[in-house]
Formats: C-alpha cells, structure tokens, sequence
C-alpha cells in the first residue's frame, strides 16, 4: 500500500511530448497524497521531434515565473520542485552546462535519449545493429557524464529496452567495462541513479534499469538512489513507484535520495511501503 511518496521524474505541458500543466499536474499530486514532486521538464539541444515539429525545449524564464507562483501557492499542501531533464550528446555538452550553470534547479536528471545523433525511439534505429546501439549508448553516456558540470542522477539507464524487443535481451556482460567505469564516475561524484518506473508502461515487467543494472551498481558501493514515474499526463503521475521502491529495499536498499538546490536529502523507504 502506498502511503505518502515522492515523484522525481514528471514532464508537465513545457514538455513537447506532454500534455498536462504544472498546476494540473501538483493538484493529482496532491489527490494522491504525494508529499513531494520535482518537475524534469525536457531539454534536448538537437533532438529530432517526434511527436510535433518543434523542437524538444521550453522557455526556462517562464517556467520558473510560473513554478515560484505555485511553489507558494501550494506549499501548506506539498512540496514542489523545479528540476530539468536533460538529454545527454557528446557533441552538445556546452549547451547543456551553459544552460544549467544559469539557472538554479533543485534536480538536474541526465538521460540519454540518443545514439550517435539518432532518436532511441525513432524507427531509424533499428537500422543499427543491435550490438552497435548498445556500445555507443553506453560508451556516449560516459563521455556525457565525464563532462556535465552538475548531474544529480542519471535517468532510466536501460532506456533502450523500452521502445523496441530487439533490445529487450540485453546482457550487461557485453559492455560490462564501460557500464562499471560509468557507475564508478557515478559513484565518485555522488549522482544518483534514477528507478525509472515508467518501465512498467511500455511492457517491461521492471522499472528501468532493470535487475541486473541494479545490482551491479549496489556491489560496486553505489548508494545513491532517485526515483520517479516519467510520467507524461495525469493518468502517469506517480505509476509503479510502490513496486519500484520494493525492489530497493528488498535489495537492502534503506533510503532514497530527493534534492534541494542541488543538495542531497535521505529519505527513508520504510515509510513509503508498508
């Protein structure tokens, strides 16, 4: 049974691809007696659209007008804060720290939503090889990683997995190096890694990342843990975050980890679940 949660991964209508507004978004927050919530609206310098043609942006300076307004307006009800998504490319990490050494986030979430300039859910990935996909994404995330500024935690890690089957049998062995020099950087600097539940939603029966990434980021010391539903309209809000803080702490994972201005607070799971 849930009781009180938090939700780190909710894309309101300044997102391309959602639909629903910040205030609609906070009042089913508040329906579900979440205490907590951290808008990751999309930033993705060069990422080609797929749903309408326009780019994968929002206005930064109207977001916080409007997000300051309703932080107040809502603060005796939950907590809300203003994090970003940002979708992670070799070639445009400039940007990206030009844009986040601006602007005052409580959460900056890196995700990958791309290989090799090509669009993970587009159909021309699958004229990539398979093997091939899976190297790049991993060894692109970790040259990404290595040169943002400030990253809080990594979002769903196994992103692949979710929009096609070819992808779904994946075994970590075969870019087992780079995906451990990647929870090593992670590590090193305290960024969390993300339990992406929206994994749920797609036909997955796990969140992303799944087991395996899971577990290998626990036994190289890898503590730090966000979790959020990736949720994209109100129906969304707050899916499978029961099961995905289940499967933490049946891990012996004891806390998840949210933010504020940037800065870790522990939280613990024993009070989500019960």
């Amino acid at each position: 049974m849930v009781i009180i949660m938090v939700d780190y991964h909710i894309h309101s209508n300044y997102s391309v691809d959602a639909i629903a507004s910040l205030e609609d978004n906070i009042i089913k927050a508040i329906e579900l007696q979440m205490s907590e919530i951290c808008f990751t609206d999309h930033i993705d310098y060069e990422q080609t659209p797929y749903i309408r043609e326009i780019p994968f942006m929002f206005d930064v300076d109207q977001f916080f007008k409007e997000i300051n307004v309703l932080k107040e307006k809502y603060k005796d009800r939950i907590k809300v804060l203003a994090g970003i998504e940002l979708g992670m490319q070799p070639h445009i990490m400039e940007e990206v720290n030009r844009l986040i050494n601006n602007y005052e986030f409580d959460f900056i979430l890196g995700s990958m939503h791309n290989v090799s300039r090509v669009d993970l859910y587009s159909k021309k990935i699958l004229e990539i090889p398979t093997d091939e996909v899976w190297t790049n994404y991993f060894e692109e995330m970790l040259v990404c990683i290595k040169k943002i500024d400030n990253l809080n935690s990594v979002g769903h890690f196994d992103l692949p997995k979710r929009y096609n089957d070819k992808f779904r049998g994946y075994n970590l062995n075969a870019n087992l190096k780079v995906i451990k020099s990647i929870f090593i950087e992670m590590i090193e600097r305290d960024i969390a890694l993300e339990v992406n539940t929206g994994g749920y939603s797609y036909g997955l029966n796990h969140p992303n990342p799944s087991d395996d990434f899971l577990d290998l980021y626990i036994s190289l010391g890898g503590k730090l843990f966000t979790i959020g539903s990736d949720s994209h309209n109100l129906d969304q809000l707050g899916r499978g975050l029961y099961k995905g803080l289940k499967i933490l702490y049946d891990k012996g994972i004891n806390k998840i980890v949210t933010f504020e201005n940037q800065e870790i607070i522990f939280k613990s799971i024993k009070k989500y679940i019960k």
